[in-house]
């Protein structure tokens, strides 16, 4: 009967943590059946008139009321233990020593993260002074006064080039067609031959022969002079060439006759051009490769190394602020990151910090929502004993045991005690908070004087000796 009973109880009733099930007397009553059993138990005069312990209907309700109380309070228990393991993990003089480690911990890699930032921020300013002093003693040794001309862009240089190549060759190809065996595609071959020769040859008169007559050196001045004047010469000589191999192939000689009497000719009146056209036509030649001179001049710097030199301290000098940018903000992030950690940290102790007096007050409401269950269930079970004897009485033929008439009172589960936990420690809570406080502001001071140092790098030498005891104006501290 009593197991039915409890069954029927946890079946219908599902009571939350820190919740106590709250029973119907009547539900006691039905499911033990207490009114028939009490008539049933009276007729055959049972219990004893004398009889001073409870019968086993009696027994039978103490029992249901004692287990549910045992059940509830090992619930209690349970979650007494739950609070205090909260109240444990909410230590807050524990997690302030954390946070105060915690606090340490991002400075120091902070700190370390700015030694190795300016460890390569050191050696790339170095680079560009070096190439700085490398520039500064090419343009005294070679008695520079300008800066050397920034790099220009190419296409353009090369498009003249082109329009200038087609230019010469489509009506060379033309005219050569007409003697050649191969008609107007050996006349395009010997053309594009003759054009390319004439453009690359005045291309070198003013990359390598006039840059290097500008020279300071008087052998590099005379071999650039030298190759200037041999290039065009033959600019000259090649389009003269042409104009009487022209000649010969319009006078009907066959190309390869007309090739064999070109070198007679020049010998003999190499300005006997012919016609107009021809001399049109060895304008046009010298004209295009003085042309390609310039470009071949201004395709750089012309000064010889001194756009090498340049390039090269543009080429650290990007590096350098390349590394400034990427390393601030690599900086900018892992101050970001640590910041945000120490705001987490912070919040996690404020937490804990409002969750203790939470915490303890759940667990003296858990208790006194026990104590109060108890009372509940001492009276649950006085109001089935009560129908079970009255029943009892009422149905007997003998008087009624005296003990009838006596309070039943549910022994042997005391109120669950807790112990008081000391006060939230506040003086370690207040540390704690402004550990990570001062390490937040300390990671900014950090990225700012990392800002300055590395303005005064960009505006000093690295290697410069300083006098004992002092640093240069405006210079950061050293971390």
């Amino acid at each position: 009967m009593l197991g039915d009973v409890l069954s029927f109880l946890r079946t219908q009733y599902k009571p939350g943590p820190g919740q106590f099930l709250q029973i119907d007397p009547k539900i006691i009553v039905e499911r033990m059946d207490l009114r028939q059993r009490a008539a049933d138990r009276a007729r055959a005069g049972q219990p004893a008139a004398d009889s001073a312990s409870l019968d086993e209907v009696e027994q039978e309700i103490e029992s249901t009321i004692r287990s549910i109380a045992a059940e509830d309070q090992a619930r209690t228990y349970d979650q007494v233990s739950t609070y205090e393991q909260r109240l444990r993990g909410a230590d807050v003089a524990g997690s302030a020593v954390d946070m105060r480690v915690i606090a340490r911990q991002a400075e120091s890699d902070m700190e370390s993260m700015l030694l190795a930032v300016k460890g390569d921020l050191r050696v790339a300013r170095k680079e560009v002074l070096e190439r700085e002093r490398t520039l500064e003693t090419f343009r005294r040794e070679n008695r520079l006064q300008r800066p050397a001309h920034p790099p220009r862009g190419h296409f353009l240089f090369a498009a003249v080039i082109v329009l200038l190549f087609a230019a010469e060759t489509l009506p060379n190809a033309i005219i050569l067609g007409e003697g050649e065996e191969l008609g107007i595609a050996g006349g395009y071959t010997v053309a594009i031959l003759f054009s390319l020769i004439n453009l690359s040859l005045g291309f070198a008169a003013g990359r390598w022969g006039w840059t290097q007559a500008i020279h300071r050196k008087l052998l590099r001045k005379l071999f650039g002079l030298a190759l200037a004047t041999a290039c065009l010469g033959s600019v000259l000589l090649i389009n003269l060439a042409l104009a009487h191999y022209r000649a010969a192939v319009e006078g009907g000689m066959a190309s390869g006759a007309a090739a064999a009497a070109v070198i007679p000719l020049m010998k003999a009146d190499p300005l006997a051009l012919g016609d107009i056209k021809s001399a049109i036509m060895v304008a046009m030649g010298v004209i295009s490769a003085l042309i390609v001179m310039l470009e071949g001049w201004f395709w750089d710097e012309p000064y010889p190394g001194y756009g090498e030199v340049s390039a090269h301290l543009r080429q650290a000098q990007a590096r350098y602020h390349d590394l400034v940018e990427e390393k601030l903000d690599h900086l900018k992030s892992v101050q970001e990151e640590f910041v945000q950690k120490i705001q987490v940290e912070r919040s996690r102790l404020r937490d804990r910090r409002l969750e203790i007096p939470y915490v303890m007050q759940e667990r003296q409401r858990l208790v006194a929502r026990f104590k109060d269950h108890l009372t509940h269930l001492q009276d649950v079970g006085r109001q089935a004993l009560v129908v079970y004897r009255d029943t009892n009485r009422k149905a007997r033929t003998l008087p009624a045991p005296k003990r009838f008439d006596e309070v039943w009172h549910l022994n042997g589960l005391a109120p669950i005690e807790v112990a008081e936990l000391p006060p939230i420690p506040e003086t370690e809570y207040a540390k704690a908070n402004k550990a990570l406080e001062d390490s937040i502001n300390k990671l900014q001071t950090a990225y700012e004087e990392a800002i300055r140092w590395i303005r005064h790098l960009s505006d000093s030498d690295p290697d410069a000796p300083l006098l004992e005891g002092k640093a240069p104006h405006g210079a950061p501290p050293q971390v």
